[in-house]
């Protein structure tokens, strides 16, 4: 076995993953968003607090993530906003 090979490939593959991390963030911060993603705790209309273990409900939760509130209902993207025309 050539260990300078694999020594070779596992810098350049952790060098491509620094640089990749760091071009998420800087794309991530150029829109307005957090570097790191928020995960939302209770629902913006009632407070209730979400499941840690999200359940979709429908396929764009599925596809997209997202919530569905137990207390009211509201629809929550994955961002923890409300989706308007959802919910009671």
């Amino acid at each position: 076995m050539d260990y300078g090979k694999i020594l070779q490939a596992a810098i350049i593959g952790g060098v491509a993953a620094l640089i990749a991390g760091s071009l998420q963030r800087w794309w991530r911060r150029r829109r307005g968003l957090p570097a790191e993603p928020v995960v939302p705790t209770q629902c913006p209309r009632c407070a209730t607090p979400l499941p840690k273990i999200r359940r979709p409900t429908s396929l764009r939760q599925t596809l997209w993530g997202g919530w569905t509130c137990a207390g009211c209902g509201a629809e929550l993207n994955n961002r923890g906003e409300e989706i308007p025309g959802s919910g009671k």
